[in-house]
């Protein structure tokens, strides 16, 4: 019997289609309901171990590249309350999808900031509105370019 990860199973899902195969005698449905039947299980044994630590290395260099739970187990083919268990062991914290997209969010403030953008020439190009890239601005201390308010256009820059 072949034995599959994650990873191989989720591509043979989207190559062979398990649960609609009408081949009594296909060889990838006998070894993936034989494979899902043992992981079932290994689930109800519920071993005391944590499987995770064995891995310490690579969640180590995982959580640095800023993946989360779902993402380290998934490349580890682990359960993410295993990894979550061996992070708080190995006293590593995680970023939630959220923390990880504000990040990014910051990251992309920076780089208009460092061209020149106005606050509102930054709110055009993310489909925010002026007020939202301001808040977030100050709360990231990141210094915009000051924009010319109504009177001064008018007045042709002349106060």
């Amino acid at each position: 019997m072949k034995r599959y990860t994650t990873k191989e199973l989720s591509k043979i899902q989207g190559i062979h289609h398990v649960f609609k195969c009408i081949d009594s005698s296909c060889e990838i449905c006998i070894d993936y309901w034989r494979y899902v039947y043992n992981l079932r299980e290994q689930m109800n044994r519920k071993n005391s171990k944590n499987p995770a630590v064995k891995y310490r290395e690579e969640l180590i260099l995982l959580n640095g590249k800023g993946k989360n739970i779902r993402e380290i187990a998934f490349e580890l083919d682990l359960n993410d309350e295993d990894i979550s268990k061996a992070l708080d062991e190995l006293n590593l914290s995680y970023k939630t999808p959220s923390q990880l997209k504000l990040e990014a969010y910051r990251n992309t403030l920076k780089g208009f900031a460092a061209k020149g953008y106005t606050a509102s020439k930054i709110a055009n190009e993310l489909g925010k509105t002026r007020a939202t890239v301001l808040r977030y601005c100050r709360l990231y201390d990141i210094s915009l370019p000051k924009e010319k308010s109504y009177t001064q256009i008018s007045n042709g820059g002349n106060r």
